[in-house]
């Protein structure tokens, strides 16, 4: 699944759903049917974030997409070694 930035910060486009990775205080949030019928909800009621009962497949390709696009610019900060 190909996830790509907008022009908001920290909002991908994933598929024809818009997750964005900083709602509910960082646990994120998709406009997809599976978010908005189940993920959210457990989310609301008390699930931990970032598990399967709160993550649908769209954050977690958008939080992998942030990943790998935040590491190489971390690792250019601090000179790229450990």
């Amino acid at each position: 699944m190909i996830c790509n930035e907008t022009n908001e910060r920290y909002v991908y486009q994933c598929g024809k759903y818009r997750v964005d990775l900083m709602a509910n205080d960082g646990a994120m949030e998709c406009e997809c049917p599976d978010w908005q019928a189940r993920r959210g909800p457990a989310l609301r009621s008390g699930d931990p974030a970032y598990t399967r009962a709160t993550m649908c497949k769209h954050g977690k390709a958008c939080l992998w997409t942030f990943v790998r696009e935040l590491l190489p610019k971390l690792s250019a900060m601090d000179g790229g070694g450990l």
